[in-house]
């Protein structure tokens, strides 16, 4: 019960921030919310809650005196200093640790009300809490009609007693491998052998993917006349390509702006008397990619392509430089040492602006600014926690909100391409997960040491503990490493490249790390890799599987949906098993799993819910819908049992508030016992016989007692619910090996649905027709249609129907597992159908080991795909239809090796069942979401998430298209669909133009199109599925309609839940 309430916990603390995340996201409605909730973040004024302090206005500089102007001179230079370059000197050193943390901080002003009634009004009352709950901090008092008070202290009581069990951590994991160390091409030892740092102060990566790194001690020397021994040692820079080769600009010895303004060697300098050097503290860049050098108490800022000086400015009295962070208007600039100011200055010339922060606590390396300028996220690793400063805006004063990362003791920070904050957790020297709250509690976390953390800055709020989105860990090479403090993280442009430096006494100091989706897969280029999920990196979920570094156990995933909104929050998901018997090496039997995640922004995905069911045999099969009719969704979960057990059947309906419970709702067992050995290896939900009510009808893969059986449910789906057997097929017609693949449609047209059921071994077929309610006719017997290699399919509960030909009828078209893509055009009487009806259209691999396919158009450009898996040879095709010739005719197809990851080692071995899928994320882009059924070894994905590239977003506004010289209304796609489908029609001339949609009864459905004047052009719409109230129609036959004042023609599709 425990687990089950941290699940629910886990899922609502995610659901409350939606209406923040969907702004990034492109919905209208979240747009509109979050405008709305931005005019006014907070504001100041206001009746002050007794005893609270008030910040005197003003920026004040603290008294300290800074250079400034236009012109930098060389500083404490009395000579130029010459040199020309020498490698052998490695000065050593460690981090003045002798500053005490300080108390210091600015004071809180008054804030009063977040304006928070256009989220109530748009995002619910979830929305509304997401607000308290990210803004209780900021509060003296809701600015109530009743005039009621509070003091920040009950306020912050209040919204704690509501959010508590928010407070307990999730923990990421990372999707990234570690590819070794930044370079092997750097300094040499005395031996001419590549060395790597024992130390490093920071590492950036500019706009051309240049690698810049900032060792601490010494690597290099210049020559210094005025010295007996002329040659001293000197920090310098240096500067990698984005392949590891030494870039012309590396080392960066000397800093020049050319005109004579900045003349300076960069680590180190003449006192007139001795030479004396200047460590590195830090680099990273401004929003030009320009890179900022923290040296000393000096920064420079240097032109990334040349390596020229642009500015420069030094801070006598601060102890020393942390790394520098910048915004669109401002650089920022701050001390090592605690109780010393926050400093702003003019992006072009480094002079200052004021200061942000008049006295930042803690002793610090790093801190982080948001684009906008207006958020500072301060470490001060000796505070134990991340504390956030805030201004409405350019004009208004930062105030301290509090620790919105509490636990971790940072040193270093960093946002990645797609905007997320990387926080390093801790180190030995400085372990996490140590806070203690402003009330003096100890607060519980689970942060690792030398590991980063992605975090998004919406999500973060005042003492809450916040859930990682993301994660990297150092990697642990040196088994006598003595400090490991993380000082650096930097991403390549694209995002997929992570570098990240430590401070510590054994070499080497920085790593690279790659994601793990951008190296696993080779595509063609009209397809990427957008997304992988790893179950090793998510050991909380995948609890039973193997961990990272263990092969020796077999793993893998096996059936998938995608496209749904369970819980109707606008997010789409993606819905999977997984079977850990089958791959190499796995248990029989073994764990299975049917497992939910939903898309968390663009190529984003996260965890929602999963069931583990206890040892059993392999390849279970998922589906969902709402057989009862309630509202509800309910996922049908088939557990190919073993040891005489019966409940092959579990239902997940889901609960009010749109979650899935924890525990089967329903078990069922087909009126069989144990003995029976009932397989389910397929599913599919619709009201098959006309009659009213929904049927799901299952195959049973069992070579001895291949089956089909069609059950309806009695009344609801809850823990008492009772079924209907309404009818059976056993195997003395199923013949050959193993029933996979199962479907429902009305292929001949003539009215009356029929159950379509392949069997493994020779093309095997039978087809059974409703003739009436709960009464079915066995229509087709087809044994052995093709003996070559066993050609069955593997799709679980999806065959390929489509309007190939355009000429209103369905057709199929089916990969089988002999590499073979075969046609079966439309009949009048499927009782007609023999083995001689299906023509064979090509190979489109020739290993014979293919595993499924499916059929949509990826790039949207009106002719459909069939993208088949293979197995063994671990690639996918592509067969697109050319728009014109036979669909028989294997010249009408463009053939197309999609993905090929046979040259990565293996990292995908055996490719199953897949799903083209409608824009999952929302940006414009079709998905393919594949399915690995043996992902043994580390590294190896189970879902990898595809995403077309070279398509235009979907929409109802007209294309560049040759004007039509008709109008025309295209067969939809994909068809059969669940849950929703895309229709494509041309307009001629300008007209009022109606799109609907009508049942089997001719009842509007939905209106898509409602009496529009459009021009002439092609258009395209989606039909959601849904009815215009927005309820779940039943599955069935469908029809939809274009319409003119002069024009009207109808096209049947059919929705499959």
């Amino acid at each position: 019960m425990a687990l089950a309430c941290l699940r629910r916990a886990r899922r609502r603390s995610r659901t409350v921030l939606r209406c923040d995340r969907r702004n990034r996201r492109g919905s209208a409605r979240a747009r509109l919310c979050c405008e709305r909730r931005s005019v006014r973040r907070y504001e100041r004024g206001g009746t002050r809650a007794t005893g609270s302090p008030e910040r005197p206005g003003g920026r004040v500089i603290s008294g300290l005196v800074y250079a400034g102007g236009d012109r930098v001179r060389m500083g404490r230079f009395s000579q130029p200093v010459y040199g020309a370059g020498k490698n052998g000197y490695d000065a050593s050193g460690s981090a003045p640790d002798q500053y005490a943390p300080g108390s210091g901080g600015i004071k809180i002003p008054l804030l009063y009300a977040v304006n928070t009634c256009m989220r109530l009004q748009l995002c619910g009352q979830r929305g509304f809490l997401s607000a308290l709950r990210r803004n209780y901090s900021k509060l003296y008092f809701l600015h109530r009609a009743s005039s009621v008070t509070y003091t920040p202290f009950t306020m912050k009581r209040l919204l704690l007693s509501l959010f508590v069990v928010l407070l307990v951590p999730a923990t990421a994991f990372g999707q990234w491998t570690y590819d070794g160390i930044v370079s092997s091409a750097g300094p040499e030892d005395a031996d001419g052998n590549p060395l790597q740092w024992s130390s490093v102060h920071g590492v950036a990566v500019d706009p051309d993917g240049k690698i810049w790194v900032q060792p601490f001690g010494a690597k290099d020397s210049v020559q210094v006349p005025q010295m007996d021994n002329a040659w001293q040692p000197t920090r310098v820079i240096y500067v990698f390509n984005a392949d590891g080769t030494v870039s012309d600009l590396s080392p960066i010895k000397f800093v020049s702006s050319g005109d004579g303004a900045i003349d300076d060697t960069l680590g180190g300098f003449w006192t007139g008397s001795a030479w004396e050097g200047k460590s590195g503290r830090g680099i990273s860049t401004d929003m030009d990619g320009n890179i900022l050098v923290s040296q000393w108490k000096t920064l420079y800022k240097l032109d990334y392509k040349t390596g020229v000086a642009l500015a420069k400015n030094r801070f006598e009295d601060f102890c020393s430089l942390a790394e520098a962070a910048a915004s669109n208007d401002n650089i920022f600039v701050a001390a090592v040492c605690p109780a010393q100011p926050i400093i702003m200055l003019n992006p072009d010339d480094l002079s200052i602006v004021g200061n942000a922060v008049d006295a930042a606590p803690g002793f610090s390396r790093d801190f982080a600014v948001s684009p906008d300028g207006h958020r500072i996220f301060w470490a001060g690793y000796t505070n134990r926690g991340v504390t956030e400063y805030a201004r409405p805006d350019e004009f208004s004063a930062y105030d301290s909100l509090g620790t919105v990362i509490p636990g971790v003791s940072a040193e270093s920070f960093g946002f990645d391409p797609a905007g997320n904050l990387w926080v390093g957790a801790g180190s030995p020297n400085d372990p996490a997960n140590t806070y203690v709250d402003a009330n003096g509690d100890s607060v519980a976390t689970s942060w690792s040491i030398q590991t980063h953390y992605a975090f998004d800055i919406d999500d973060l709020a005042v003492d809450m503990i916040p859930t990682a989105l993301d994660s990297i860990k150092w990697e642990d090479t040196k088994p006598d490493w003595k400090d490991g403090r993380p000082r650096g993280i930097a991403f390549s442009p694209d995002g997929n490249t992570a570098y990240i430096c430590q401070f510590n006494e054994i070499p080497p100091s920085v790593q690279k790390f790659v994601r793990k989706s951008s190296i696993q897969i080779n595509t063609t280029p009209d397809v990427r890799v957008a997304w992988t999920l790893d179950p090793r990196d998510h050991p909380d979920i995948f609890d039973h599987y193997p961990d990272q570094d263990d092969a020796t156990q077999g793993f893998g995933a096996r059936s998938v949906l995608t496209g749904m909104d369970f819980d109707g929050d606008g997010n789409k998901e993606i819905l999977f098993t997984t079977d850990e018997t089958l791959a190499p090496q796995g248990p029989d039997p073994g764990m299975l799993d049917v497992v939910l995640y939903e898309n968390a922004g663009n190529d984003n995905y996260e965890y929602v819910w999963h069931f583990t069911h206890e040892p059993s045999n392999s390849l279970p099969p998922v589906a969902y819908g709402d057989i009862d009719e309630d509202g509800l969704y309910e996922i049908y979960f088939g557990v190919p049992t073993i040891n005489d057990a019966a409940d092959d059947l579990l239902i997940f309906e889901q609960n009010a508030d749109k979650t899935f419970p924890d525990e089967p709702t329903v078990k069922y067992g087909y009126e069989r016992d144990g003995s029976a050995d009932f397989r389910p290896s397929g599913f599919v939900i619709g009201d098959f016989d006309g009659d009213g009510a929904q049927e799901l009808a299952t195959t049973s893969r069992t070579g001895g007692n291949r089956e089909l059986v069609i059950i309806s449910p009695n009344a609801g789906i809850d823990g008492f619910a009772t079924f209907t057997i309404e009818f059976e097929l056993g195997n003395q017609v199923l013949g050959g090996g193993s029933v996979y693949d199962v479907d429902a449609i009305d292929f001949d047209n003539d009215g009356a649905m029929e159950i379509w059921v392949n069997t493994w071994d020779n093309f095997s077929w039978a087809i059974v027709e409703a003739t009436g309610a709960d009464a079915y006719r066995l229509e087709a017997e087809i044994n052995s249609a093709d003996d070559r290699n066993d050609p069955g399919s593997f799709n679980s509960n999806k065959l390929l129907f489509h309007d190939a030909d355009g000429d209103g009828r369905m057709e199929l078209l089916a990969p089988m597992t002999n590499g073979r893509l075969y046609y079966l055009d439309n009949v009048d009487d499927v009782s007609t159908i023999t083995g001689a009806s299906f023509m064979e259209v090509g190979v489109y691999d020739p290993t014979s080991r293919a595993r499924g396919g499916d059929i949509g158009d990826i790039d949207g450009d009106g002719n459909f795909d069939v993208v088949a898996t293979s197995g063994t040879s671990e690639t996918v095709m592509r067969i697109e239809y050319n728009g014109s010739g036979s669909p028989a005719d294997s010249t009408s197809y463009t053939w197309t090796e999609m993905v090929n990851s046979a040259d990565e080692g293996g990292l995908v071995e055996r490719y199953y069942p897949l799903r083209i899928s409608d824009d999952l994320d929302g940006d414009g882009h079709n998905e393919i979401v594949l399915t690995n059924l043996y992902a043994s070894n580390p590294g190896q994905p189970i879902i990898v998430v595809l995403e077309a590239t070279g398509m235009e977003p979907v929409g109802t506004e007209d294309e560049p298209f040759e004007l039509p010289d008709r109008f025309v209304l295209h067969q939809n796609y994909p068809n059969p669909f669940n849950p929703s489908t895309t229709i494509e029609y041309e307009v001629m001339e300008a007209a009022t133009v109606t799109v609907r949609v009508f049942d089997s009864l001719g009842r509007v459905v939905t209106t898509l199109v409602n009496g529009t004047v459009q021009q002439p052009g092609r258009y395209r719409v989606q039909w959601d599925g849904r009815t215009a109230s927005g309820a779940q129609p039943a599955s069935g036959v469908y029809f939809y309609s274009l319409e003119t004042p002069d024009f009207r023609q109808v096209k049947q599709m059919v929705l499959i839940k």
